[in-house]
């Protein structure tokens, strides 16, 4: 229910877009019950897309907030992480994005909460 809160516009549009697709492939088929099995189906993969999708921006946001409170040089941050320069990037609006597995950003954010600030 949180990830429809934080982006009600994209389940929205994600739910009538499949909705229209099960109901154009499902006009030419004649049992009721494979036509059911199918929509439960495409449901169920375009939610399951919309969760992970919606827990992946979320950690990186917090990844991002972390690294911030840390006051951390990406230099450092290379160092104290063990990821190099391809697995760290920085977007266009300044948020640091991490590409490695979602397991691997669990790790990491717990390893990064118990560091202290850097001192300047």
């Amino acid at each position: 229910m949180r990830h429809i809160k934080r982006k009600p516009k994209q389940f929205i549009i994600m739910l009538i877009l499949s909705t229209i697709y099960i109901m154009v492939n499902v006009m030419g088929n004649d049992s009721v019950w494979w036509s059911i099995a199918y929509g439960l189906l495409i449901i169920s993969t375009v939610m399951t897309f919309f969760i992970t999708t919606s827990d992946e921006e979320e950690i990186n946001e917090q990844l991002d907030q972390e690294v911030k409170r840390l006051n951390m040089p990406r230099e450092r941050l290379y160092q104290v992480t063990g990821y190099n320069r391809y697995e760290v990037s920085k977007s266009e609006d300044g948020q640091i994005i991490f590409w490695i597995p979602m397991s691997q950003k669990k790790v990491l954010l717990k390893k990064l909460k118990g560091m202290e600030p850097e001192q300047e």
